[in-house]
């Protein structure tokens, strides 16, 4: 019995990459046939607050997703080893035009939030946008407004530029 369980978590575990994998290679088939731009939104960095930073990346790729218009497609959120964070690098790896990454720095009440938006074929930081928390605000509510605002100005940054 166990080693059925076994053999059925690990064909699970392998269906789960094949199906990101397909998913994947669709978004780029699309992407690379519509020839629209491709971005790909990078976990921030956050050594003190790793659940605010999952939560703000994955928040700002649903965001961008639903305001793009047609304009560019959203690859993915990918993930990026913390020891080479070089977005252009990422980006190049993703086949991606643009990569949305950042850092969220502090704790308790002083949480400084800082996103930058890179050009992957020249490695160029169009446009970087911050955010502080110097009070009791909400990590929440923090969170939401970031990646409402960095989507909306990334978005049009990226249809300005394209």
């Amino acid at each position: 019995m166990s080693h059925r369980g076994v053999w059925i978590t690990g064909f699970a575990q392998r269906r789960r990459r094949v199906i990101a994998g397909a998913a994947m290679v669709l978004a780029l088939a699309c992407h690379r046939s519509n020839h629209l731009p491709a971005v790909v939104v990078v976990p921030f960095e956050s050594p003190g607050l790793p659940r605010l930073a999952s939560d703000l990346s994955r928040d700002i790729a649903q965001r961008m997703a639903a305001v793009s218009s047609g304009r560019y497609t959203l690859i993915a959120t990918a993930s990026a080893p913390r020891a080479h964070f070089d977005l252009k690098a990422i980006g190049a790896s993703a086949a991606a035009d643009w990569v949305v990454g950042g850092r969220i720095t502090g704790a308790g009440s002083q949480i400084e939030i800082e996103c930058d938006l890179v050009r992957v074929s020249d490695g160029a930081h169009v446009s970087t946008m911050r955010f502080d928390r110097r009070s009791s605000t909400d990590l929440a509510e923090l969170e939401s407004k970031a990646a409402k605002k960095i989507a909306a100005h990334f978005s049009r940054r990226i249809a300005s530029v394209e």
